[in-house]
């Protein structure tokens, strides 16, 4: 998992006191911070979605859990800082109550040199020395040893290094000291419990200028600043030396939260004249000064300090407190074990007579400590060193008349005020800072991502109604062109040209244009055909008559009506040739009563013969023409169907386009039922014999021709047609009347292609208007699938927006703890 839920440590020995009350808030928050950045990217990782972003997370998973480790063991840390030979050696070791720092020795070291309140080291010192780059030149690592050891140590470390400061390959050294000593044994000197590692940093002015000054720069950041001055100089000489000092220290601390934990300390107080101005009136023009350097109006705290008479008076006092010599009495007789320490005292004591001898006269004159000052004199006189109780008094008034009082008081207030920022910055700032460009970054991906999620839901709005409208359109563009497609096809049926068959391609429902062909060759099959072959098998009419009904499917009204006249035909035809034999040449002659007589008989058998067959032949063709307008209604369902499958096909297709796969109910045509055609084609059969023709040459085909119920019985051989010129009158043969059957029924095959074409325009009309009801419930289906793509873009959109509020939330809710972790630390936001 690229940013892991860190599990963050539990206190142990959770008791009350201020850091520990400080760090759990701050421990809290950054666990609150790490819990929201981690909801943030496990349930929105779109955010997270940029590289920047994705190595600002690397890096908080490793802050958080440097934070958390730092904030269990925080360090309270005060930065010495001074001019050279300012004293501040001195004041550290007499902060310590031991002589760790090298004094009188000029500024020996641009390194840095830290000394760290450890309560495990009893009354040795832990030398840790570190450099950037290994050398051989002075010994690296730590080393437990006697304070007088470690000093020399130290000592010799920074002369080495001062000797050899013009070898650029050579790495200043980093000298940590810890040490039990703190203020004779007393950690909570600045008001503060011992559950905190204090550390107090010596940092030579000349580290400022050098590339050691990141080594330390975290620490200064992170500190009480105490800046020591040469009460002597007080800003008259090395000007330049102490105006480097400030700007560096407070560009350094500027932005911190402890940019104001800064007391300046005028040393040295004890070397001051007598014609020198009260130390009062010197205070307020050193902050006038310093106030003015420091291009500020705001007041600062100035402390004077006499640190070499504390400094002797700390290291007695530790001396009596760390080797059990508080019950010491000047006449007891002491073990041999405890000489050395006496003798220390004994030779502190001596010294600092007589380095502070003004001081100690002070002493004795301004805090009535007379008699015990000239009680201590005699007792180093012989070689004796006072008792505890004495000493205690001289090293409380010491303490005050050397400005220690009033420089503890200063410290506890200014530990208090600026505590936050001085427990809180090592351990927050690297993380409040990587968290403020997290935050910055997400802003940016956030107004990003919201952008394009807006954008999506315009898009997907937008793209639901391109859809709808192309899905709309399409319906209407393929009705439109299935509509047109009938109508232009309809139209070129009925005018019976060269389109016919395009159009009926077009149709696509099969081959019509052989309709009327196959009706007629039916009704003349069986009809004409019926008639004929009675005649040619001579039959009975009883027989005929079964025929008829049977084979051919006759009513038994019209097979009843035609036997008669069918019976008198077959006989009077087999006897009188001439009016089957269209190829011989007959006439009647005048006068002849009996041959006009026969033939008016056949005429009027013949002419009801005709009406029977026409009745018959009208009967079959609405029969039959019901037939193919039945077939053709299937025809048209089954193309109905078809188009109503493509139609859903197209909308299907056009419907996967949506977030969701939809597919169309599947729309099944009604059927479309057939009608009873009623149209009379009897009107149609132009079948009535000519009563008259003019006297013409008659041929007989010499072509062979099949025979048949009129033909059967002609010669093979070439009849020779006599050619007369007169005129005469005749009846039509038989020949010539079938004919005009044939004839008649050929011109009725347009006859009935028309009315084909008619009931072709209702069929395809009642399918179109079928079409257009489900046109219209796929329509309605279409818009029942936009809706509930509408509805599911509202609930993704309600969704997105949901979780832009959850975002938001934690976004601010992010904001809102680092402000307090920010407020918590005082380290400013910007």
């Amino acid at each position: 998992m690229l940013y892991p839920l860190y599990e963050f440590q539990a206190r142990e020995n959770l008791t009350k006191s201020i850091i520990i009350d400080i760090t759990e808030k701050a421990r809290v928050g950054i666990y609150d911070l790490n819990k929201v950045i981690y909801q943030l990217y496990s349930n929105y990782k779109e955010i997270f979605n940029n590289q920047d972003i994705l190595d600002s997370l690397k890096k908080l998973a490793i802050l958080h859990k440097e934070a958390d480790i730092y904030l269990l063991n925080p360090d309270y840390s005060i930065s010495v800082i001074g001019t050279t030979s300012s004293g501040k050696s001195t004041f550290i070791n007499s902060l310590l109550g031991i002589r760790l720092s090298p004094m009188n020795s000029d500024e020996l070291s641009i390194g840095s040199l830290t000394f760290s309140y450890s309560k495990d080291v009893n009354n040795l010192a832990k030398v840790d020395i570190k450099t950037e780059i290994a050398n051989n030149l002075w010994d690296n690592g730590t080393f437990e040893e006697d304070y007088n050891k470690a000093y020399n140590r130290i000592k010799s470390v920074m002369e080495i290094y001062r000797k050899n400061l013009e070898n650029k390959d050579l790495s200043p050294p980093h000298i940590t000291v810890y040490c039990k000593n703190f203020l004779g044994n007393n950690p909570n000197f600045i008001g503060i419990d011992n559950n905190v590692n204090i550390k107090i940093m010596e940092l030579p002015w000349s580290i400022i200028a050098s590339e050691s000054f990141d080594f330390v720069v975290n620490d200064i950041k992170s500190s009480l600043t105490i800046f020591v001055i040469d009460y002597t100089v007080l800003f008259h000489k090395e000007t330049k030396e102490i105006d480097t000092l400030l700007k560096k220290i407070l560009d350094t601390k500027k932005g911190t939260g402890s940019d104001k934990s800064l007391i300046f300390l005028l040393n040295k107080i004890d070397l001051r004249n007598q014609d020198d101005e009260d130390v009062e009136i010197s205070i307020e023009k050193s902050k006038k000064e310093i106030m003015k350097r420091l291009g500020q109006d705001e007041k600062i705290d100035i402390c004077t300090i006499n640190s070499l008479l504390n400094y002797y008076m700390q290291l007695i006092f530790t001396a009596y407190e760390n080797y059990d010599l508080k019950s010491y009495e000047p006449n007891i007789e002491i073990t041999e074990d405890k000489k050395l320490f006496i003798e220390f005292i004994h030779r502190t004591l001596k010294n600092c007579f007589v380095d502070q001898a003004k001081a100690i006269t002070e002493l004795e004159e301004n805090n009535n400590l007379y008699e015990i000052i000239q009680n201590i004199k005699k007792i180093l006189r012989e070689n004796k060193i006072p008792s505890f109780e004495d000493f205690k008094k001289l090293w409380v008034a010491s303490l005050k008349h050397s400005g220690m009082i009033n420089l503890f008081t200063l410290l506890k207030n200014k530990s208090l005020e600026h505590l936050n920022s001085i427990i809180l910055y090592k351990g927050l700032n690297n993380l409040l800072l990587e968290t403020n460009s997290l935050i910055n970054l997400l802003n940016d991906s956030i107004s990003i991502c919201k952008k394009n999620d807006e954008e999506f839901i315009n898009q997907e709005d937008k793209y639901i109604k391109d859809n709808f409208e192309l899905i709309k359109n399409t319906i209407y563009d393929i009705k439109n062109k299935l509509e047109s497609s009938v109508k232009n096809s309809l139209e070129a049926l009925r005018v019976f040209n060269e389109n016919q068959k395009e159009a009926i391609k077009n149709l696509d429902i099969g081959d019509i244009d052989q309709i009327p062909i196959l009706v007629r060759k039916n009704v003349e099959k069986n009809s004409i055909l019926a008639f004929e072959r009675g005649i040619i098998d001579e039959m009975r009419a009883d027989k005929f008559s079964s025929l008829l009904e049977t084979f051919y499917s006759w009513n038994s009204k019209f097979s009843n009506e035609i036997i008669d006249d069918f019976d008198f035909l077959r006989t009077k035809l087999y006897s009188e040739r001439k009016f089957i034999d269209e190829g011989r040449k007959f006439e009647i002659k005048e006068n002849d009563v009996y041959e006009q007589q026969k033939l008016d008989e056949i005429k009027i058998k013949f002419e009801n013969i005709c009406k029977i067959l026409s009745n018959v032949m009208n009967e079959k063709y609405k029969i039959l023409f019901q037939e193919n307008i039945d077939e053709i209604s299937i025809r048209i369902n089954s193309w109905l169907s078809k188009r109503i499958k493509e139609l859903e096909e197209s909308v299907n297709e056009l419907l996967k386009n949506l977030r969701n796969q939809y597919e169309l109910n599947k729309h099944k045509p009604e059927i479309i039922n057939t009608f009873n055609h009623n149209y009379d084609f009897l009107e149609h059969l132009k079948i009535e014999p000519k009563h008259t023709r003019n006297k013409e040459e008659i041929i007989i085909d010499e072509r062979p021709v099949k025979k048949s119920w009129y033909q059967f019985w002609i010669n093979e051989d070439k009849v020779e047609v006599i050619k007369e010129e007169k005129k005469f009158e005749f009846y039509d043969s038989i020949r010539n009347q079938v004919t005009n059957w044939t004839m008649s029924l050929s011109n009725i095959e347009y006859i009935i292609w028309i009315k084909l074409c008619d009931v072709l325009k209702t069929f395809f009309e009642i399918a179109l208007n079928y079409y257009d009801n489900i046109l219209n419930k796929i329509l309605n289906d279409v818009v029942e699938i936009i809706n509930k793509e509408f509805s599911n873009l509202e609930v993704t959109k309600y969704n997105i927006d949901k979780k832009w509020k959850d975002v938001y939330t934690l976004y601010d809710k992010l904001k809102d703890i680092n402000i307090s972790l920010h407020h918590l630390s005082e380290i400013p936001l910007n």
